[in-house]
């Protein structure tokens, strides 16, 4: 009888806990749509006090095809250039996934924003983005670090030319040498797999319930469609790699998770050599655990500078 009431109380504390933090995860949602709605207002009143608003004060912003953006500064310019430059007709926010991780939380999901540049050309620019917030101690939100991207082909010449900012000087950050270290490893042993076009070995780095959100590419959810984009995606005979670089701007270690906004730089050459290039982009990466303790991608977004 006690072993049984003792399993009654367990089974109604764990519903509470599950019931509470699932509860408590949807709160954020809530906050989030709304944020999101605001944010897609201002795009159509063009008021960039609003967005800016909705930034830490150490943010980062990783636009497609823009060099990262470190300072709210940095990230006001662009979006003062952005407007200058367009008139949005639509713009909105669906949210896949909210995840809340020791006071920071994931946000995952797809946006439209139908826009007019200052010569006439429209386009209807559908893409996917993550955004990595910080819950600050008044429970207010602000955005740490975002990036987004096309689920489509996109040429730039259909982005309005907007300058590259004064600061291009990335800011310290701090986490142990230990963490850093397996960060860099698992970039490492990656970077030698996309060189030797090893796809099918690349998609083990991530995990089995992953989302990769490559460039010109909609959400890939779950392994086996992470699987088939990097076999068909690094196969043999496409190109060849002749240098990949992949390194950390900021690595924030949350025990089972880890983040990491990161930046790349690509050289390559198609087969015949009668072509060349370098590509450069950056990252949100974030690595999850598994059951030994070894660093998973668990959510991974890349643009193109």
């Amino acid at each position: 009888m006690m072993y049984n009431k003792a399993f009654l109380l367990m089974t109604f504390l764990l519903l509470m806990e599950t019931t509470t933090s699932g509860q408590f995860n949807n709160n954020f949602k809530d906050k989030i749509k709304s944020i999101n709605s605001l944010i897609a207002k201002a795009y159509l009143d063009k008021n960039v006090e609003t967005i800016i608003s909705y930034y830490n004060i150490g943010a980062t912003c990783m636009p497609e095809y823009h060099k990262a953006l470190y300072n709210k500064s940095d990230i006001s310019k662009y979006f003062q250039q952005w407007f200058v430059a367009t008139k949005s007709n639509i713009y909105s926010r669906t949210i896949y996934d909210v995840e809340n991780i020791k006071g920071y939380l994931i946000e995952v999901g797809t946006f439209q924003n139908d826009f007019v540049k200052a010569d006439n050309d429209s386009f209807v620019y559908k893409g996917k983005y993550i955004r990595f917030w910080k819950i600050e101690k008044n429970k207010t939100l602000t955005i740490l670090s975002d990036i987004w991207g096309a689920v489509d082909y996109l040429d730039r010449s259909r982005f309005p030319l907007i300058e590259n900012t004064e600061t291009d000087v990335m800011p310290n950050y701090s986490v142990t040498r230990k963490v850093k270290k397996e960060v860099e490893k698992r970039n490492q042993t990656i970077a030698e797999l996309v060189i030797k076009r090893q796809g099918e070995q690349h998609s083990t780095f991530f995990s089995q319930d992953a989302i990769y959100m490559p460039y010109y590419k909609p959400m890939l959810i779950g392994i086996d469609s992470v699987k088939s984009y990097f076999v068909e995606h690094e196969k043999v005979g496409d190109v060849n790699i002749d240098s990949l670089q992949i390194k950390a701007s900021k690595i924030i270690d949350l025990g089972n998770i880890v983040f990491e906004q990161g930046y790349y730089g690509v050289k390559w050459r198609t087969m015949d050599s009668k072509n060349e290039g370098v590509v450069k982009g950056k990252s949100i990466n974030i690595w999850k655990r598994n059951e030994k303790g070894v660093l998973m991608l668990y959510r991974q977004m890349v643009n193109h500078d």
